[in-house]
């Protein structure tokens, strides 16, 4: 493909260390890796999910790219321009190229102020347009997600909206700036399935229309199924395998991978269910900091090989990805 010459977003080298704080009992706090070593990059108009368990780090992969936190090492660059280094005018033209949509609609929407406040502040924010011409874009966000007609919700307030009109909300906020590239934090995970496949597909026409790139961060590969074109799977901090994503669910090559799709409900299914069965009931003890980060965990890890030395990324095709030694190897479970 054309656009993947130059990724629009690029992850080099990127770490994230947080420090707990210690107490009167437990003396000095301890380091938290939530994010080792991570390599991305992401193409123009292209829907990307990002996916793993609650503490993989995928959250923090987003907090970075818009700059809400700073990396311990490593570089993030955006259009080729390196986030790190932008100040003053050119980090706020920066923030309005990039937007997140948060995944709590109850939390990232202010109580006290109105759909046409919360959807019109960016456009005040970056001085774009006046009264009247705000209000018309605002409308045509809004129509763009649902909420129409605009009138109807244009001076109601977050308590009166129900969970999923909401997020309709918080995802019109995000689009009115015409941003070039979305961050969707989980967007769908305290919303019904009804609700949720509706959402989905008004992100999916955000693309098409607009052209906007989407880093979709999810705990859930059939949600990142239907939506993403590629894949990454996390594992605390790590990354674990990348791909497209029809491949990554059809053939998963880490076991951590596998033990993902083991986790998705099978309900309807007709004949023989495949397992992989590769999650060990209880964890190993006594493992180091030098193992695979999934060895704890691995019922088919090998016990010196995985236990003793950190697989990396390595290429099984152009496109597909593991850190596994098994995979590197052919091995099938």
């Amino acid at each position: 493909m054309d656009n993947q010459a130059n990724p629009i977003l690029r992850i080099e080298d990127i770490s994230k260390v947080y420090k707990t704080k210690g107490s009167f009992f437990k003396g000095r706090g301890t380091e938290v890796i939530a994010l080792n070593r991570i390599y991305l990059k992401i193409y123009k108009g292209e829907i990307f999910g990002l996916v793993g368990e609650s503490g993989s780090g995928k959250t923090t992969v987003g907090r970075l790219i818009v700059s809400l936190e700073k990396s311990n090492q490593g570089r993030i660059f955006l259009d080729g321009v390196e986030i790190a280094e932008l100040k003053g005018r050119e980090l706020k033209n920066f923030r309005r190229k990039v937007q997140m949509i948060f995944q709590d609609p109850y939390q990232s929407l202010n109580p006290q102020r109105s759909v046409y406040d919360a959807i019109s502040e960016p456009l005040g924010v970056h001085k774009i347009g006046n009264a009247a011409t705000r209000q018309e874009l605002v409308e045509e966000a809004m129509k763009s997600v649902g909420l129409s007609p605009p009138e109807d919700f244009l001076h109601s307030y977050p308590h009166r909206l129900s969970g999923g009109q909401r997020q309709r909300v918080a995802i019109a906020r995000a689009m009115v700036l015409n941003p070039q590239f979305v961050i969707a934090d989980e967007p769908t995970s305290m919303l019904d399935a009804s609700i949720s496949a509706q959402i989905f597909n008004i992100l999916l026409e955000m693309r098409e229309k607009s052209g906007v790139t989407i880093l979709f961060i999810t705990h859930s590969l059939a949600a990142a199924r239907y939506l993403c074109g590629r894949i990454a799977v996390m594992y605390r901090g790590n990354l674990m395998e990348i791909g497209p994503g029809e491949e990554i669910i059809r053939s998963p090559r880490h076991p951590y991978t596998q033990a993902l799709i083991d986790a998705i409900p099978k309900f309807g299914q007709r004949g023989e269910v495949k397992r992989y069965g590769t999650l060990l009931g209880a964890e190993r003890e006594g493992t180091n900091g030098l193992c695979c980060p999934f060895f704890p965990r691995c019922k088919v890890a090998h016990e010196t090989r995985c236990g003793k030395e950190r697989p990396h990324l390595k290429e099984l095709s152009p496109s597909h990805s593991v850190a596994c030694y098994y995979a590197e190897e052919g091995f099938e479970v």
